[in-house]
C-alpha cells in the first residue's frame, strides 16, 4: 500500500485536464477524456481512507542518541530508561531534531 495526497491528487488531476485537453483535435476525443478523468476523480472520492499520521524516524529524533561503533541508538526520551533501537524504528513520542 502507498499513501497520497488525496487533495494534491485532484489539483494534478485539474492541471492535467487543462494542459492536455489543448492536445485532443476533435470534440469526441474530448468528450471521452473528460469523461475518464471524471471518472478518475469520482473514484478517487469514494475511496477508502486511512488513519494515517506523519512519523518520526529514530534517526531523526531530538531524542536519538547513537552507540558508537554500532548500527544501534539509544532512545533517551526518559532519563535513566535508555532503549535500544534501530535507526528507522519509530515511536508515538518521536519529535524531529
Amino acid at each position: 500500500m502507498r499513501l497520497i495526497d488525496a487533495e494534491l491528487f485532484k489539483t494534478c488531476l485539474e492541471t492535467y485536464r487543462k494542459v492536455h485537453m489543448n492536445y485532443l483535435r476533435f470534440k469526441h476525443d474530448k468528450r471521452v477524456a473528460e469523461e475518464v478523468i471524471d471518472d478518475i476523480g469520482l473514484v478517487l472520492n469514494i475511496a477508502d481512507t486511512v488513519d494515517a499520521v506523519p512519523v518520526v524516524r529514530c534517526e531523526n529524533c531530538k531524542w536519538y542518541k547513537p552507540i558508537v561503533g554500532s548500527d544501534l541508538m539509544f532512545c533517551t526520551y526518559v532519563i535513566g530508561a535508555e532503549f535500544v533501537r534501530q535507526p528507522d524504528d519509530f515511536c508515538s513520542r518521536g519529535e524531529q531534531k
